[in-house]
């Protein structure tokens, strides 16, 4: 849970700083992240925690159910780029996501990928 925690704060973060490059270009482009919700899919199938928390408690949700914040996002007129949505509404994130933080993940994204290139030349 704590890598799946990072891994989503890296989405927030690399949205918030898209969002601001797609606006400072004056695209009219939006970009969101959101959490679906726990949805009751195949993906998890051989994890056996997921497996019995599905069975076991009521919090998931039906494929159905868990595409609704992506389909709000995609079609609402009057989302808000660069914000993160949960269960079809605005919701809030970690105190680490601000606009200094986004830039700064993704300047360091840049530097890793380009060693990485460099390490393949």
């Amino acid at each position: 849970m704590l890598q799946y925690g990072k891994s989503k704060l890296a989405n927030v973060l690399f949205t918030v700083e898209l969002q601001r490059r797609l606006k400072e270009q004056g695209s009219g482009i939006k970009v969101t992240a959101l959490h679906p919700g726990y949805v009751d899919t195949k993906v998890l199938r051989h994890n056996s925690f997921a497996a019995l928390a599905t069975k076991l408690l009521p919090i998931s949700k039906s494929p159905r159910e868990g595409a609704q914040t992506t389909l709000h996002c995609a079609l609402a007129p009057n989302i808000e780029g660069g914000k993160y949505y949960q269960d079809c509404k605005l919701a809030s994130t970690s105190k680490l996501v601000t606009e200094e933080s986004a830039k700064q993940f993704w300047t360091l994204t840049e530097e890793i990928i380009d060693e990485i290139q460099k390490k393949k030349n």
